[in-house]
């Protein structure tokens, strides 16, 4: 597909969701190699931050190509992220820290919105979708 007829939209959530979950990915080898994080609650953390970054940066590269399987995972994975932000700066508050992970949790909650936003965005991957086979834009109906 050519990017012309790639909404602008798509191109810069790609490109802001390639940010956080690389940010996402170093801040839990970061915190994997620190003696703290190797232990109880955070090596969770760090886990999900680390594999998590690194599965989302594959999937918004299939979101850049309109892959409606791809949006609908992130979108379930951004939410994941954004609770398990909150939840580590419950878990390990310090002002800077609160403020950072409230600060990534607000940018990957407006990039799932973006996700969504525009009636191009939806027209690029309802075309997408129609290209695969198996898949349509309107269910079947059994008779």
């Amino acid at each position: 597909m050519a990017s012309s007829s790639r909404p602008r939209n798509v191109v810069i959530v790609t490109v802001l969701g390639m940010i956080l979950s690389g940010f996402g990915f170093i801040g839990g080898v970061a915190l994997l190699s620190s003696s703290d994080g190797r232990q109880g609650v955070l090596l969770v953390h760090a886990l999900v931050l680390t594999f998590g970054g690194a599965l989302m940066f594959f999937l918004w590269t299939r979101f850049f190509n309109g892959h409606h399987m791809a949006r609908t995972v992130l979108a379930v994975m951004v939410v994941l992220h954004v609770v398990n932000a909150l939840f580590a700066a419950v878990a390990r508050p310090s002002a800077l820290t609160i403020e950072i992970l409230i600060g990534f949790a607000v940018l990957e909650t407006i990039v799932l919105l973006l996700m969504y936003a525009g009636g191009e965005t939806k027209a690029f991957f309802d075309r997408n979708r129609s290209q695969v086979p198996g898949l349509s834009q309107t269910p079947s109906s059994a008779t």
